[in-house]
C-alpha cells in the first residue's frame, strides 16, 4: 500500500480506533451565552464506547451528552472546557453518577475550536479494590491503635562492610515508651543515640538475627529508667523495612515472681539454717555454722556471736579471710559498758555507717574504726530480762541495710540461740544428773525421758503443755501415745536406733491430747548406767509447725504468683477484644440516627417540628465529630492514618477554610480576619488533613472567644517553613495548662467558658500529630487568662524527595 494513499490510511486508522478495547468519543463542546461549557455533542464513537453505554450508534451520534446520560456532573464540562482552552491533552480520573462508575479519562483537543477526543476506561473495579484495602487498613489500624502494647518498627543501619551496625526507629505507636522516651523523641533517631549500650545489648543481637535469618525472635529485656527497673517481653518479627518490635510490660509478673523468689530464698535460708543447727550437737559448731551461713547469704565480711558474763564479753565468731576482726576476742565489761547498756535495753543497733552512728559515743565509733568496721547490725539476745548474747554482722564498707536484712539477722539470732541452748542442755544432761534436772525443768524446749520399755518416766512442763497434758497425766504413758498413727512405723524405727545408742534427729508428727497433731523435730539420745547398759532414752524436741507452715505458705505464694500472671494475660486479652469491638461499632448507630433525621426532616412541614429536628441533627453531627476525633486519635496513636500527599498551595486551603467557617463566626458576633500571603505558598502535604488542622484551630478560637471578639488568620513564610498563625483575643490559657494542652483529652478547665461547649479535648492533639506526620510542628502561647491565644502551624516548604515505594 503506497504511504501516500490518504484514503487507505484513513480506513486503517478508522478500523484501528473502532477495534481498540478502550472507549473513544469525538465530541464538540457546547457553551451557554456567558461562554461557560454546559454540554457537548457526540460526533463520533467507537464500538467499545457504544457497548459500554448500551446504546446503538445512531442513538448516540449527534446527541448531546445530557440526552444520552440522565445526569452528568457539570464538573465534567468545566474540566473539558479547561483542557480545550489550554489546547493540551490531560489525563484525569472522575466519577460519573448516572453510570455509577469511575473513569480514567484522556481528553485530547483536536485543533478545531471546541472539538476534542475523549478516551475513557472504566476503573471502577480498581477503585473498589482500593476502597476495600483502605477499609481493611483502617480496621487493622483501629485495632492496633487501641492496643496498650508498645510497638515499633526499626530499620537497620549498614556499615561500609555491609554489616548491621545500628537500627533507626522509623515508627513507634503512641503508648510506647521505648528506652523511656516518647514517640516524638524516638522516631527518626538511632537506637545507639537513645540507649548508649544498645549495640552491646541482647536486643541488638536479637534484632540483627531477625534481619539476617528472617526468623522471629521472642525474649525478655531489662531497662532502667529514672532509677526504676522495667522488664519487657519482646517479640521481634521481620518486615520488609527491617524489624517490627512488639513489647509488653511484664513488670507485674516480674514483681510477683520476684516476691515469690524472695520468699522462697528466705524460707530456703531459714530451713537450711534449721537443718544445720539441728544437726549439730556442739554449741560452738552451731554458732560457727550459723555465722558462716549468714555471711554467705548477706555477703558481709564478718559475723559473730558475743556472750555476756558477769565480768567478760567473749566474742565467739566466724570470720572471712583477711578480716581485721580477730578470730576470737575477750573484752572487759567495763570497757564496753556503753555498748552493753544499749543492747541490754533490748534495742537492735543498725548502722549503715558506723562513723555517722548517732546512737553511740565518739569512743565507740573510734573502737569500731580501729577494727575496720564501717557497717553493722547487732541483735541482742535477752533471756529473763538479762542480756546473754548478741549476734552481729559487719562490713568494711558503708552499707544501707534493708528491713529484710535486719529481720533475717534477728531470726537467725533467735533460732540459733535456741539451738545453742538446746545443745548446751543436751551436753549438761550427759555430764550431770543434777544439772540435767535443773535444765530439764526450766528449759523452754521439749524433753521427756522414757525407760527401756518406752514409758515416760519424766517429762518437763513445756513438753506436757505443748502436748496438752499435765505432767502427772503424761507420766507412765507409752511413747506411741504421742505419735500420730500414720507415723508409728517411723517412730518404731527411730526407737530401735535409740536403743542401739545411735543419736539421731528427725521430723515427726506428734499427737496432742485433743487428737490434733503438730510437727516436731525430735532428737533422741540413749542413756546408759555405769556398766554401759541401756536404761532408756532422753528425747528432746522442738515444735516446727510454723516452719512447716512457712513451707506451705511458700508454695501458696508461688501458686498465687502463677495465678496473677494468668489473670494479667487474661485481662490483656479481654482489653484488646473490647477496644476492637468498640471502635468497630461506634459509627453504626450514629449513621442510622443521621439517616433517620434526614428522612424525618424531609417529611416535616411545620416550623416547630423542623426546629426540634434541627437541634437533634446538630447534636448528632456534633457527636459524629467527637467520634471522628476519637477514631483519628486512635489511628494516629498507632500510626494507621494514611496521608495522601501532593503539592498543594496553602493560600487556597487557608482562604477556603476561612470562608467556609465565616458564617459560624458571624453568628456569634466575632470578627474573622484573613491576612493572605500575596505569593503562592506550596507544600507537599495531604490537603484534607491540613484543612482539618486549620479547622480545628479555628474551632478552638471560635469556642474561646467572646462576642465582639476578633480572630485573625495569617499565612506567611519564615525561612524554609510555611507558617499559619491563628490569633484571638479570647479567654486565654492558664500557664499551668500550656505544657499539656496538646495531650489527648486535656483542656484548660480554669477558664470560665461554658462546659457544654467543650469537646473531648482531642482537637489540638490531632493537630499536633498530623503536623508531625508532615515533618512540621504546632506551637501555642498565651500571656494568661483573659489575654487571648496564638496558635502557630509550621510546614516545611523545601522540595520533597520521594522515598522508596512512594509514587
Amino acid at each position: 500500500m503506497p504511504m501516500g494513499d490518504a484514503s487507505v490510511l484513513d480506513r486503517d486508522y478508522a478500523m484501528l480506533l473502532e477495534n481498540l478495547p478502550v472507549g473513544i468519543q469525538v465530541v464538540r463542546l457546547l457553551y451557554d451565552e456567558h461562554g461557560v461549557p454546559t454540554d457537548y455533542c457526540l460526533l463520533g464513537i467507537n464500538r467499545a464506547s457504544t457497548n459500554f453505554l448500551g446504546l446503538a450508534r445512531e442513538e448516540i451520534i449527534g446527541k448531546k451528552a445530557t440526552e444520552v446520560l440522565e445526569h452528568i456532573e457539570s464538573e465534567w464540562f468545566l474540566k473539558f472546557g479547561e483542557i480545550v482552552e489550554a489546547g493540551r491533552p490531560e489525563r484525569f480520573e472522575m466519577f460519573n453518577q448516572t453510570l455509577g462508575c469511575w473513569f480514567d479519562v484522556l481528553a485530547v483537543p483536536l485543533g478545531e475550536t471546541g472539538r476534542f477526543a475523549i478516551i475513557h476506561t472504566d476503573v471502577s473495579a480498581r477503585k473498589e479494590a482500593e476502597r476495600k484495602l483502605r477499609e481493611s487498613e483502617e480496621i487493622f489500624r483501629a485495632i492496633s491503635d487501641n492496643s496498650l502494647d508498645n510497638f515499633s518498627i526499626l530499620e537497620p543501619v549498614m556499615g561500609s562492610d555491609g554489616e548491621i551496625i545500628d537500627f533507626t526507629c522509623i515508627y513507634q505507636n503512641a503508648v510506647s515508651m521505648t528506652w523511656g522516651k516518647s514517640p516524638r523523641m524516638v522516631v527518626g533517631r538511632r537506637a545507639s543515640e537513645l540507649f548508649p549500650d544498645f549495640v552491646s545489648s541482647k536486643a541488638f543481637v536479637k534484632y540483627k538475627e531477625v534481619v539476617e535469618t528472617g526468623q522471629s525472635q521472642e525474649f525478655e529485656e531489662h531497662h532502667c529508667f529514672d532509677g526504676t527497673d522495667h522488664y519487657y517481653r519482646i517479640v521481634a518479627t521481620p518486615v520488609p523495612v527491617g524489624v517490627a518490635v512488639a513489647s509488653q510490660s511484664i513488670n507485674e509478673s516480674k514483681r510477683a515472681k520476684a516476691l515469690a523468689q524472695k520468699n522462697e530464698i528466705r524460707q530456703a535460708y531459714l530451713l537450711k539454717l534449721s537443718d544445720i543447727v539441728m544437726s549439730l550437737a556442739d554449741e560452738e559448731a552451731i554458732q560457727n555454722a550459723a555465722a558462716q551461713l549468714l555471711m554467705e547469704h548477706l555477703k558481709v565480711n564478718h559475723a559473730s556471736y558475743s556472750e555476756f558474763s558477769c565480768d567478760e564479753i567473749i566474742v565467739s565468731r566466724k570470720i572471712q579471710p583477711n578480716s581485721v576482726v580477730p578470730e576470737q576476742a575477750t573484752y572487759d565489761r567495763s570497757d564496753l559498758s556503753e555498748w552493753i547498756e544499749i543492747l541490754g535495753s533490748g534495742e537492735e543497733v543498725v548502722c549503715p555507717d558506723t562513723l555517722q552512728c548517732e546512737k553511740v559515743s565518739d569512743a565507740l565509733r573510734v573502737f569500731w574504726s580501729e577494727l575496720g568496721v564501717r557497717a553493722q547490725i547487732t541483735v541482742p539476745i535477752v533471756r529473763n530480762n538479762t542480756l546473754v548474747a548478741s549476734l552481729s554482722v559487719r562490713d568494711r564498707s558503708p552499707r544501707l541495710w534493708s528491713a529484710d536484712d535486719v529481720e533475717l539477722v534477728r531470726e537467725t539470732a533467735q533460732r540459733t540461740w535456741v539451738a545453742v541452748e538446746r545443745a548446751r542442755a543436751e551436753k549438761a544432761l550427759r555430764e550431770s544428773e543434777a544439772k540435767y534436772r535443773t535444765l530439764f525443768e526450766t528449759s523452754n524446749d521439749g524433753f521427756w525421758w522414757g525407760d527401756k520399755h518406752g514409758r515416760v518416766g519424766e517429762i518437763n512442763q513445756g513438753t506436757a503443755q505443748m502436748l496438752g497434758y499435765t505432767q502427772d497425766e503424761a507420766l507412765g504413758m507409752f511413747w506411741t501415745d504421742f505419735i500420730c498413727n500414720m507415723w508409728l512405723g517411723k517412730g518404731y524405727k527411730e526407737w530401735e536406733d535409740s536403743e542401739s545408742g545411735k543419736p539421731k534427729r528427725h521430723n515427726i508428727r506428734l499427737k496432742k491430747k485433743d487428737g490434733t497433731c503438730i510437727w516436731a523435730r525430735v532428737s533422741g539420745s540413749s542413756l546408759e548406767d555405769e556398766n554401759g547398759n541401756y536404761t532408756g532414752t532422753l528425747v528432746a524436741f522442738a515444735d516446727i509447725t510454723e516452719e512447716k507452715k512457712a513451707k506451705e505458705e511458700l508454695m501458696e505464694s508461688e501458686k498465687k504468683a502463677r495465678e496473677l500472671v494468668a489473670e494479667l494475660e487474661k485481662a490483656h486479652k479481654h482489653k484488646d477484644e473490647f477496644i476492637g469491638m468498640l471502635s468497630h461499632e461506634l459509627r453504626n448507630p450514629l449513621a442510622t440516627i443521621a439517616a433517620a433525621l434526614e428522612l424525618l426532616e424531609f417529611s416535616m412541614e411545620d416550623d416547630d417540628s423542623s426546629n426540634v429536628i434541627g437541634v437533634v441533627k446538630r447534636q448528632t453531627e456534633h457527636l459524629s465529630r467527637l467520634v471522628d476525633d476519637l477514631l483519628d486519635v486512635t489511628r494516629i496513636g498507632r500510626n494507621k492514618m494514611v496521608l495522601k500527599k501532593e503539592m498543594v498551595t496553602l493560600n487556597t486551603i487557608v482562604t477556603e477554610t476561612t470562608s467556609d467557617m465565616r458564617s459560624q463566626f458571624d453568628s456569634k458576633g466575632i470578627a474573622l480576619l484573613e491576612n493572605p500571603c500575596t505569593d503562592p505558598v506550596a507544600v507537599h502535604a495531604d490537603a484534607l488533613r491540613i484543612t482539618q488542622c486549620v479547622e480545628n484551630v479555628l474551632m478552638n478560637a471560635l469556642k474561646y472567644t467572646q462576642e465582639d471578639g476578633t480572630v485573625s488568620v495569617t499565612l506567611g513564610v519564615q525561612g524554609e517553613h510555611a507558617v499559619i498563625t491563628v490569633q484571638d483575643n479570647g479567654v486565654g490559657i492558664h500557664p499551668d495548662t500550656l505544657d499539656k494542652i496538646f495531650e489527648p483529652y486535656e483542656q484548660d478547665w480554669s477558664s470560665s467558658h461554658s462546659l457544654h461547649n467543650r469537646g473531648l479535648g482531642l482537637g489540638l492533639a490531632i493537630v499536633k500529630s498530623i503536623m508531625e506526620m508532615h515533618d512540621g510542628d504546632v506551637a501555642i502561647c498565651s500571656p494568661g487568662l483573659g489575654q487571648g491565644t496564638t496558635v502557630t502551624l509550621r510546614l516545611p516548604t523545601k522540595p520533597y524527595s520521594l522515598k522508596e515505594g512512594e509514587s
